[in-house]
């Protein structure tokens, strides 16, 4: 649990903190060849609709280098 210094002004009703929940991560990496990363994710949560999970990845190739 992370912890915050309290700065709610006397007299305001606070919001109950909610606990972080991690339930899709996305991980990449540029590769041998690369000098950047060209790979892109998108990762989208529908709660209406039973918590559909919506994730989207694009292969960024570039097309092909020389081996040096």
């Amino acid at each position: 649990m992370f912890f915050r210094k309290n700065n709610i002004p006397a007299g305001t009703a606070a919001l109950p903190e909610l606990p972080v929940v991690c339930d899709a991560i996305a991980i990449s990496d540029k590769g041998p060849l690369r000098t950047n990363n060209e790979d892109t994710y998108l990762l989208i949560r529908f709660p209406a609709h039973n918590g559909t999970l919506l994730a989207m990845v694009a292969d960024g190739m570039g097309g092909i280098m020389p081996v040096k």
